[in-house]
């Protein structure tokens, strides 16, 4: 495994001697071709106990993963933009329960008199009514206004509050354009400022010129899925049914090789940082003392709704505001009830155990796809070093 490794200006993978069976399991994962490349890290009760990166960062395996290559995490960076709306409510700007005209206007319109209903609470609990936007165009997705004006000027699909359905592209311009409005800051700027700095987190909201240099390269942006994309962003919306217009707003630049998902700003999956980055922010999140949020917000973020079915996914899932909590499929975030966090197509995550305060993130570039072998939709490498991790803790 040797090979795998290119240490770069003192900069090599660790792990405490505690944590060794989660470091040759992590291993084993190239050893056996279950990834190309990947980085993993976890903290417990604020202290870092592994930092492990290995693999290649190209598909040719030309470039050995560095200590600081990103990847692009795709949905898991919805709970780092829903943690900013959080600290702006949590420093007294906006209210959880507030409609979101108070704070953006032009979100509702006279022919939707029912959208000035919607809450913030029903946006971060993907409760809005919004999953998909009527008034989508094709390649919406990279540009903000016009993603923005989609939304202003399009219905609900069915009243606020009464279907749970995953927001996964609207998401995080519906929270990017209220922080916006309220903090007059993009959200990635404003995730810049109160957390990746402060917090020393190589994480980002959109491609950053810093990172465009040590981007891995992930799997899956062949000729087949661009024809797939564009036949779903152009035909499927036209054959009927809300779920069908999903991907009205892409195009076959969905991915994140493409130029155009590199240079956009789509806070529901236009994330790009590190395992140790992602591990770190949850970490912060998670721990007793200092603490990141008041009682009063942790008590809200911690407070787990009753299981749903969300008619997005078909799943029977827990969501809370702008993050998963603990479950087999959608949220495969270890043993205990109240760990929460983010997971991204292909099977990127992060997540925090408050009750244990473990933080843990891994985050890769061989995309999962169902298979026999493994018909998991996050994908069996991560739920396996999950469950290590946590016999390393015992």
């Amino acid at each position: 495994m040797d090979e795998l490794f290119n240490p770069a200006q003192g900069k090599e993978p660790w792990a405490e001697e505690k944590f060794f069976p989660l470091r040759d399991a992590f291993l084993r994962l190239f050893e056996q071709g279950e990834e190309i490349g990947a980085g993993l890290c976890v903290y417990v009760k604020g202290e870092k106990v592994l930092d492990y990166w290995a693999g290649y960062a190209d598909l040719l395996q030309n470039s050995l993963w560095q200590h600081d290559t990103v990847v692009s995490t795709f949905s898991a960076s919805k709970a780092m933009v829903a943690v900013c709306l959080l600290h702006l409510i949590d420093r007294g700007l906006a209210e959880l329960d507030e409609p979101v005209v108070t704070y953006w206007p032009e979100f509702s319109h006279k022919e939707c008199s029912l959208k000035s209903n919607v809450t913030i609470r029903d946006v971060l609990q993907h409760r809005s009514g919004l999953p998909v936007l009527r008034a989508n165009r094709p390649g919406d997705v990279y540009h903000w206004d016009r993603m923005i004006g989609a939304i202003e000027k399009s219905d609900l699909i069915w009243p606020t509050d009464t279907e749970t359905a995953y927001h996964a592209i609207t998401f995080g311009h519906i929270v990017g354009e209220i922080i916006r409005k309220i903090s007059g800051m993009m959200p990635s700027e404003y995730f810049d400022k109160y957390f990746a700095k402060p917090y020393d987190a190589d994480y980002a909201l959109k491609l950053l010129p810093s990172m465009k240099d040590r981007v891995a390269v992930c799997t899956g942006y062949g000729r087949g899925a661009q024809i797939f994309l564009s036949i779903a962003a152009r035909v499927m919306p036209w054959l009927g049914g809300w779920k069908r217009l999903y991907f009205k707003p892409c195009d076959g630049n969905y991915h994140p090789n493409s130029d155009a998902w590199r240079e956009c700003e789509a806070p529901a999956i236009s994330g790009f940082g590190t395992a140790r980055s992602l591990a770190k922010i949850y970490s912060v999140i998670g721990q007793q003392e200092p603490t990141l949020f008041s009682p009063k917000l942790m008590k809200e973020l911690m407070s787990a709704p009753k299981t749903q079915l969300d008619q997005a996914t078909n799943s029977f899932v827990r969501i809370g505001l702008g993050v998963f909590f603990t479950d087999d499929n959608l949220a495969p975030f270890g043993p205990t009830r109240n760990s929460f966090g983010h997971a991204g197509m292909g099977g990127s995550l992060g997540f925090v155990d408050p009750e244990n305060q473990v933080a843990f993130s891994f985050v890769h570039n061989k995309l999962h796809q169902k298979s026999k072998q493994d018909p998991s939709l996050m994908g069996n490498s991560s739920k396996k070093l999950i469950d290590i991790a946590y016999s390393c803790l015992r």
